[in-house]
């Protein structure tokens, strides 16, 4: 007999093909039974569909469902958050990997009714060397209080959105999505009402190629991206709209200034690139 809450694992995947069944058995294999595996195949025309067919035979809590219309990324990700049945929640790329405790472990955080999403460590790899351990990934907010978390999710990198979730917490957000760092309105709205807690010994390889915003428009939904401006407009819309929605015209405004002092940083540190290449080529020029 399966025992404790239902957890759904949901993946959003469209030609996945090239690395899906090792993702796959990382989410078959948990050591926890109480499990349900939801895919949203987005159109797929490489072998993810056979793929998929030979887990969902042998698995009977794989659910998979087909679109023949692809849906952009950021409604995929989100269909599969609506199709879970669970008390808890996981996204899961086709292309990452998770140790066997993923759901076990981080089940242990939840004692504290406040806490939204508990994550473990993040390893990065290549799919050439093994994955190397993210040292200095802090995105726990424990202890916080509101503006500081906001600006602390503001500020970071998304890793942790692969962690696992109060599902009900997820679904009362009501998102105004962002074409451009789509997961960046809600993870600042989340940590907004929320607390977002490390479980060390528990793994989460996340599979990382760099792309250029052309590269990635294309890959997530095979459309030319928009201009900068414009993707920066979308994105500091959707996070002051979704996280207003979630805490108040003051946390959207917080979040708003945030989000603007994470791209003004970016902006910098490309300037000062650009800066030191030319400084270089100055001095090594005859």
């Amino acid at each position: 007999m399966k025992s404790g809450p239902l957890v759904t694992l949901g993946m959003p995947v469209r030609n996945g093909g090239a690395m899906l069944r090792a993702a796959l058995d990382s989410m078959v294999n948990q050591d926890y039974a109480n499990l349900e595996v939801v895919i949203s195949d987005n159109a797929s025309d490489d072998d993810t569909p056979a793929i998929l067919r030979d887990y969902a035979a042998r698995y009977d809590f794989i659910r998979v469902v087909r679109h023949d219309v692809p849906l952009n990324a950021i409604d995929n990700f989100m269909f599969v958050l609506r199709q879970a049945r669970g008390d808890f929640f996981s996204w899961c790329a086709h292309d990452d990997t998770r140790s066997e405790n993923f759901v076990s472990g981080l089940l242990s955080a939840f004692s504290d009714p406040n806490t939204v999403l508990a994550f473990g460590d993040l390893y990065i790899w290549d799919g050439k060397n093994s994955a190397r351990l993210r040292a200095g990934y802090d995105f726990a907010n424990d202890g916080l209080r509101r503006w500081r978390r906001l600006r602390k999710a503001a500020l970071m990198q998304c890793f942790h959105i692969y962690g696992l979730w109060r599902t009900d917490s997820l679904r009362r957000l009501k998102l105004r999505p962002a074409r451009w760092w789509p997961d960046l309105p809600i993870m600042v709205a989340m940590a907004a009402n929320g607390i977002f807690r490390h479980v060390p010994g528990v793994a989460f390889r996340y599979f990382e190629v760099t792309k250029t915003t052309h590269e990635r428009a294309y890959y997530q939904d095979h459309r030319a991206p928009a201009s900068l401006i414009t993707n920066l407009l979308d994105v500091f819309s959707g996070c002051f709209v979704t996280v207003t929605r979630a805490a108040g015209m003051l946390s959207g405004a917080l979040a708003l200034l945030f989000v603007i002092e994470k791209f003004s940083r970016q902006v910098v540190q490309r300037l000062r690139r650009d800066l030191a290449s030319a400084t270089r080529s100055l001095v090594t020029s005859p």
